[in-house]
């Protein structure tokens, strides 16, 4: 990895700039008022979880990962179809059991509009 993931995390609006994932010398700044995941002054995704930071890629070190599953709305990705991914995203991540990078795992759900800006 890039740089320490280490600390507490924010989802906040932006007022720092963004280094694209896969580009470590280049920066973006955020659309004013754009919803980011944060740690101190670094954006590590941005468009709520369509655009990761360099500094959060996962590599043969990584030892701990974030799966962010979300929908837009019921409509367009049913509960069932949600669950069946978190299903199989809990499989696959029981597969490394013993392999020496299982790391914890914990499931937290969140709803967007309950966040404030």
């Amino acid at each position: 990895m890039t740089g320490s993931t280490a600390g507490e995390y924010q989802v906040r609006p932006t007022r720092d700039v963004f280094t694209p994932l896969g580009e470590p010398d280049v920066t973006e700044k955020p659309n004013d008022g754009e919803v980011v995941y944060a740690q101190g002054d670094r954006v590590l995704c941005r468009h709520w979880n369509h655009r990761d930071a360099d500094q959060t890629k996962v590599g043969e070190e990584t030892r701990n990962i974030v799966f962010m599953l979300e929908r837009i709305s019921e409509t367009a990705v049913p509960t069932a179809r949600l669950e069946e991914a978190q299903a199989t995203l809990t499989k696959t991540r029981s597969a490394t059991r013993g392999s020496g990078r299982d790391g914890g795992y914990q499931r937290t759900a969140a709803n967007h509009d309950s966040l404030a800006t």
